[in-house]
């Protein structure tokens, strides 16, 4: 139980509360609250933790999904899971290990954070072009293609791609800009014309 005393809880609070079913809070603490024992901001548009055990559906009031948040979360574990379009950050290790096999992007996202699909089993991933800054995709080690809708998002190009396999391809649209780095030759591949 969290009480209305409560102002601020850690990004990491309840990383490892593998037996936590739900949380609950005080319904005159003006900072947070609950829903079906996930944790929100008062006004439901960040979502901070979702219990390990529950199955995840994100509300379309949600529009930053914060650091750690649905971190390990294995109700996932080979699923599909689309992000409602109101969702415009995504944080760092937002959706960790959860052992997902697709995560589908709209348009309106605006960022992604570091380590954000780390230790998942995605083979692809479409980034939107509203998509303005992405963190590193290190530990996305079965991801063979990456596709940008956009111009190139602000990132760290050496770490961008760590600790990914070999054979990652990353195809971009004719006409869009920002893929080459001064002094580079290496551009990314066209997107297919049936993509």
């Amino acid at each position: 139980f969290i009480p209305a005393s409560v102002e601020f809880i850690g990004d990491e609070a309840f990383r490892a509360s593998w037996e936590l079913d739900g949380l609950s809070v005080a319904d005159d603490n003006p900072y947070y609250r609950t829903e079906n024992g996930v944790l929100y901001d008062k006004d439901k548009t960040e979502l901070y933790f979702w219990p390990h055990r529950l199955k995840v559906v994100i509300p379309d009031t949600v529009r930053k999904i914060a650091d750690w948040a649905i971190y390990e979360n294995y109700t996932l574990s080979g699923a599909s899971l689309e992000l409602p379009s109101s969702v415009t950050n995504v944080g760092a290790f937002a959706f960790g290990y959860c052992q997902l096999k697709e995560i589908i992007l709209k348009d309106g996202l605006v960022s992604i954070g570091d380590y954000a699909f780390s230790g998942n089993a995605l083979r692809c991933l479409v980034v939107p072009s509203t998509v303005k800054a992405l963190g590193s995709l290190a530990s996305c080690n079965e991801l063979s293609a990456v596709f940008f809708k956009g111009n190139a998002p602000e990132c760290n190009p050496w770490s961008l791609y760590s600790e990914v396999s070999e054979e990652l391809t990353t195809f971009v649209r004719a006409g869009t800009t920002g893929w080459v780095d001064e002094g580079s030759s290496e551009l990314p591949e066209l997107w297919p014309a049936d993509g």
